[in-house]
């Protein structure tokens, strides 16, 4: 495992990123880390 958010998703395919219950986004980690959503965006900056 790497030190950057996408290798410490856990080799997942697909991840879906929540927001007070509801799917915000979902694809790949490569996807979500280069994501435009502030939120999603913000996530992945938080576990990196």
């Amino acid at each position: 495992m790497g030190s950057d958010g996408v290798s410490r998703q856990g080799g997942a395919d697909r991840i879906a990123v929540m927001r007070a219950g509801r799917i915000v986004e979902q694809g790949t980690p490569t996807d979500l880390a280069t994501s435009a959503d502030e939120y999603v965006a913000a996530f992945f900056e938080a576990v990196s």
